[in-house]
């Protein structure tokens, strides 16, 4: 998830860490940032739509090398070749 919010723009991560970090309302958001509500609200709803999908993209990259490395030593026997079946049939 760090890695999702290192990556939103600065105006984003400031709505994020004021509203949902340190809890302050919209309107409060707003105030200390000098910015009116209504950009509050939207740099939020933005925020969090793009934070959902980069923390999944960050996600899915981190797991494809583990895949790639279960992928490459897993059990041969359990191999099953073309046209041969698994070895357990009369075939």
């Amino acid at each position: 998830m760090r890695k999702a919010l290192d990556q939103l723009s600065r105006p984003d991560r400031e709505v994020v860490a004021l509203c949902v970090w340190a809890g302050l309302d919209y309107a409060a958001t707003a105030e200390a940032l000098g910015i009116p509500v209504a950009t509050v609200r939207s740099r939020l709803s933005r925020a969090r739509r793009r934070l959902e999908k980069l923390a999944l993209k960050n996600l899915e990259q981190d797991l494809e090398p583990a895949a790639a490395e279960r992928q490459q030593t897993g059990d041969r026997h359990e191999a099953v070749r073309p046209g041969r079946g698994n070895g357990k049939g009369p075939w």
